[in-house]
């Protein structure tokens, strides 16, 4: 038997989401199948169930996730009576800034510790998944005093659809983080309902995020911009492979 990947506890498995399934039955929403598509232009197109899960945890600790986090924190993320919106930006109110950060910091943990071949380019490394494990499990940000979110920033921005684009095609996508190297650290970046996630990984405390980041950080209020998909080199980098795939495989247009 196994050993949990949370409570490290031997227990039977239960077939975990790397990506809440929250997530996927939204986008689904009652198609059974979605459209993969690689970066690799040469690959083609799939219809794919895209569940994107594997035995992780032990039955008890997604209980301990999903009330813990997943379930409150994606309701307040969801819940427009949260959010007041403006052109340049969406703020959500009262905001439970450590659940929320928690919730987005144990996908990327269940991305590092993943098996699957859609999160191999996730490698945190042993220590910091022990440390993130630890700040899930104890739901404490301060482990040790010191402060996680020092070094682990976290972020969202919401991309407005170019001109013509219906709206829909950038909610429904999802993506598996991307890694990206920097001088001072690494990030990760993810696209889900028409967000991008970002992780900023640096011992530096001062390392400076994208201008359009909007930090998950200790408020009862968070900030979004909202930009169009050309603002970001990020968005602009994800959807100019999708057009390269088009283009390579039109009969999946």
């Amino acid at each position: 038997m196994d050993a949990c990947s949370l409570c490290l506890e031997n227990k039977p498995l239960s077939d975990s989401h790397i990506i809440p399934r929250s997530f996927f039955h939204k986008i689904k929403n009652g198609i059974p199948q979605l459209i993969k598509l690689n970066t690799d232009p040469k690959i083609s197109p799939a219809l794919d169930n895209a569940n994107w899960n594997e035995p992780l945890l032990c039955a008890d600790c997604e209980h301990f996730l999903n009330v813990t986090y997943e379930n409150s924190q994606l309701s307040f993320f969801r819940n427009y009576k949260s959010v007041s919106k403006s052109h340049a930006k969406l703020t959500y109110h009262n905001l439970n800034f450590k659940k929320f950060y928690i919730m987005w910091l144990s996908i990327i943990w269940r991305a590092s510790i993943s098996r699957l071949p859609e999160f191999s380019k996730v490698d945190l490394g042993a220590d910091i998944n022990e440390l993130i494990r630890y700040v899930i499990l104890s739901e404490n940000i301060t482990p040790h005093g010191a402060d996680i979110t020092d070094h682990i920033k976290i972020g969202l921005t919401r991309i407005k659809p170019l001109a013509g684009m219906d709206e829909q095609v950038v909610r429904k996508m999802l993506t598996s983080p991307i890694l990206e190297e920097s001088p001072s650290g690494f990030n990760f970046y993810f696209m889900v309902e028409g967000f991008l996630v970002f992780y900023i990984f640096s011992p530096i405390y001062q390392h400076l995020p994208p201008p359009y980041f909007g930090e998950i950080k200790k408020s009862r209020f968070l900030r979004i911009p909202r930009i169009d998909i050309a603002q970001s080199k990020h968005a602009t980098r994800l959807f100019n492979d999708i057009i390269t795939i088009a283009k390579s495989h039109p009969e999946w247009r």
